[in-house]
């Protein structure tokens, strides 16, 4: 049923005749990502679906050499549990400068199958661009457990530009993982409603992960235009850098970002494991009564959110639970065990 709604989504969208001319938005600051393996606050501009799979909080700030000058244009981004705001200021030569805000969520919706929102809203723009706004939809699902597609479809909307109304437009995407995540091949098409499939801008993409975080990314697209780049993440911190070149070689722009991230990742500096204590006792109340003195004692549900965390985290591979004359429930029972469990599901004792 769901697959019928949105082939039938897809062709109401192709159902437009009126003579329209397609969007363009400069692509500084926010580097490209595949719709159906983009993963992090990329999310934000390349396919909100993704950010149902990244609940995470991050931030991101970007800045970018060209002509011989650095920070020209910069911006930033940062997500929380699948909510995410970005913004870039892109200087722009005898005219009036791109502020671009863009929101965005992401959520799944049943099985495998995850749908995203956003909102891009131009509020400085050079010409007929000025003050306005696009409204976006992306979708992530599977086929298999090696192969992800993605669709994007943007300016739904159709917004005016120099009086005339703007196509809407499309962007399909497949991601191969042959190895799990250590190496990714993707393949995207950007095209519009008036756009036959095979004249669209055709996008092939490598990521590769060799060693736990390094990860090596580069893109060449139909015209042969090219970038290169990698990511370093430090525990809890990562930078990284794109530059992209025409197909002779010519620099087009790099960009640069650095961000933090509130939970631990694979960093290209081993760290030394953790053990963590978790002590249970007497009868745990869902909302402990704050006292006038002394610490508040913690609630049930943040102990078994602490558990969730310790199994997220790659720096801790142990835990040691002590129980003293516990006194809980069935349902506290269940949970606790589901917790346990999803702790040993990372291969952590």
């Amino acid at each position: 049923m769901r697959i019928k709604i949105y082939v039938a989504f897809i062709v109401l969208i192709f159902s437009h005749s009126a003579v329209a001319q397609r969007v363009s938005i400069p692509s500084e600051l926010f580097y490209y990502q595949p719709a159906a393996s983009v993963f992090g606050s990329e999310a934000i501009w390349v396919n909100p679906a993704g950010l149902s799979l990244y609940r995470a909080s991050d931030v991101q700030a970007f800045a970018d050499y060209n002509d011989g000058k650095f920070a020209k244009n910069w911006g930033t981004a940062f997500t929380r549990e699948g909510f995410g705001v970005a913004y870039r200021k892109i200087d722009i030569e005898n005219s009036r400068d791109y502020r671009e805000y863009i929101i965005a969520t992401g959520f799944k919706f049943g099985g495998d199958l995850n749908v995203g929102f956003s909102y891009n809203y131009f509020k400085e723009a050079p010409g007929s661009y000025n003050k306005k706004h696009l409204w976006n939809i992306g979708f992530i699902g599977k086929f298999g457990p090696k192969l992800k597609w993605g669709v994007v479809v943007s300016n739904l909307n159709r917004t005016t530009i120099y009086n005339t109304r703007t196509e809407t437009e499309l962007r399909y995407s497949l991601a191969y993982r042959p190895i799990g995540s250590k190496f990714t091949f993707s393949v995207d098409a950007l095209l519009s409603t008036k756009t036959e499939i095979r004249n669209a801008l055709y996008v092939y993409h490598v990521s590769a992960n060799p060693i736990p975080g390094l990860y090596l990314n580069g893109f060449v697209d139909r015209h042969n235009n090219f970038e290169v780049g990698f990511r370093v993440n430090f525990f809890q911190s990562f930078f990284g850098t794109r530059r992209s070149s025409d197909k002779k070689g010519n620099h087009r722009g790099t960009t640069f970002f650095y961000g933090s991230t509130n939970k631990r990742q694979e960093s290209i500096i081993e760290e030394p494991k953790r053990r963590i204590l978790t002590k249970l006792s007497g009868q745990p109340q869902e909302n402990p009564v704050k006292p006038f003195f002394g610490k508040q004692k913690l609630s049930y549900l943040h102990l078994l959110t602490d558990i969730y965390r310790a199994a997220d985290d790659n720096s801790i591979d142990e835990m040691v639970l002590s129980v003293n004359k516990l006194s809980i429930g069935f349902a506290q029972a269940e949970e606790l065990r589901s917790a346990i469990a999803y702790f040993k599901s990372k291969k952590k004792e």
